[in-house]
């Protein structure tokens, strides 16, 4: 009978070790979830700026899609957005200019302000320049503009 109470009867360091999480392993474990948190949080709202400035990505390949066309049948560039097919073109966020400036042969321009997107501190600009070479155009939008290189997208960081 004696070792039948020895096993219901545990020593205290075994009944210890049987209850879970002490209170330090708890405070450890929350220490390492908030410092990942701290570490992941502005990467995923840098990620999340780029989101919504990608958005515009599309627009801006139809545009710059049209303008190549144009330039390719006329061999000229286009002096409006009409003469483009760019005339219904009228979004909050999305400026086209077509024609010569700043010395290059087209230019579209996205305009951010921080209504839009909260991160963005006042207005931000992403600018696409066009270059004529052997005929063809090519664009290039690593040289201007006043969006932070984070938030730009991975073809527009220079």
């Amino acid at each position: 009978m004696g070792t039948e109470c020895s096993k219901v009867f545990l020593p205290s360091a075994q009944r210890r070790r049987q209850r879970g999480l002490t209170m330090l392993e708890l405070l450890i474990a929350v220490f390492i979830v908030s410092l990942l948190a701290m570490v992941a949080l502005p990467s995923y709202r840098d990620y999340m700026v780029r989101t919504e400035v990608g958005k515009d990505f599309n627009l801006v390949g139809k545009a710059k899609t049209s303008i190549s066309a144009y330039y390719a049948i006329n061999e000229r560039l286009p002096r409006s957005n009409k003469e483009a097919g760019l005339d219904d073109w009228s979004f909050a966020n999305f400026k086209l200019y077509v024609g010569s400036f700043g010395g290059y042969d087209a230019t579209i321009i996205l305009v951010y302000n921080s209504d839009e997107i909260p991160e963005l501190d006042g207005w931000e600009i992403l600018v696409f320049h066009a270059t004529e070479v052997n005929g063809h155009l090519t664009w290039d939008c690593t040289k201007d503009g006043s969006m932070p290189n984070r938030y730009r997208p991975s073809v527009c960081r220079g």
